[in-house]
Formats: structure tokens, sequence, C-alpha cells
């Protein structure tokens, strides 16, 4: 995303700043770009809706149960749910535009949550766009992750 977004390569963003593991980038870290930044280019037209549907979220031990898929989100917003499973080790946020096939990690915690808190995310260090947001719960059973999509306006 941030290779894309500078018009440079992921792997001059990874030689600029001594990463091992480009993939282990997180949010409000400091990331030497070697290129200026393209100009901001204009957003399709989105719709809250439009077709869009959450993938996964079918175990009742991996929910986001206060967004829907095209949600308009204006501003800090949480995400609430269930992540808790037999023998839990922990859970994850994550975040990627629609555009990207990686996701970007949020936040991890060891404390299962039961129709709770999972995470709080400000939608202005991700930009502009349609964005997946997805929680995995990691244990010994392999659960399919639960990703709703959203719009960050």
């Amino acid at each position: 995303m941030i290779a894309r977004a500078t018009g440079s390569s992921v792997r001059s963003l990874q030689r600029a700043n001594c990463l091992q593991d480009i993939n282990q980038i997180y949010a409000g870290q400091t990331i030497l770009v070697p290129r200026q930044p393209l100009a901001p280019q204009p957003l399709p037209p989105l719709t809250p809706g439009s077709g869009l549907a959450a993938e996964g979220c079918t175990s009742p031990t991996t929910q986001i149960t206060n967004l829907t898929p095209g949600q308009l989100m204006n501003g800090v917003f949480s995400v609430r749910g269930t992540a808790s499973a037999t023998n839990f080790e922990y859970y994850k946020i994550e975040v990627r535009p629609d555009y990207a096939s990686v996701f970007n990690f949020l936040m991890r915690s060891e404390t299962p949550v039961e129709n709770g808190l999972l995470a709080t995310i400000d939608p202005a260090i991700f930009g502009r766009g349609l964005h997946w947001i997805k929680l995995t719960v990691i244990s010994d059973v392999n659960l399919t992750p639960c990703v709703i999509p959203v719009i960050f306006p």
C-alpha cells in the first residue's frame, strides 16, 4: 500500500528502512520513502452497501457484530463482537484497502472477548475508500476469520 501510494517499490521501501520482513510494518511507525508521493487520485464513487458482503463470520466465536458490509465509517469507531475459542491463544484485527491483497496488522489481544469491544479504529491512518476489517481468532482449532468491508470517507 505504501509503495503503491508513493510510486516506489516494496523492495525500495524494504532497503530504505532496513526491514527484514516487509510485512511487519505497524500503524504509527515512521517509514522512509525513497520517492516523492504521487498526487492523490480521485476515488471512484462508493455507495454504502454496493452489494458488498461479509466473508467468513460463520463461527459464533469469531464475530464482528456492530459493522455492516458497505457501512460508511465517519471518525474513530469501535469494532465490537466476539473473539473466543476453546484453548484461545489470542485474536488480531487487521485492515486492508480494497486494492491490496495483504492485510495491515492493527492490534492483537490475549484476552478473549464475549460480545464486547474488540478494537478502536481511526480511518485517518488508512486513507479514504473501501477497506476490509478482519478479525482472526488463534487457537488450537482452525477458525474461519470474519472479514467485513466498510468505507472510510
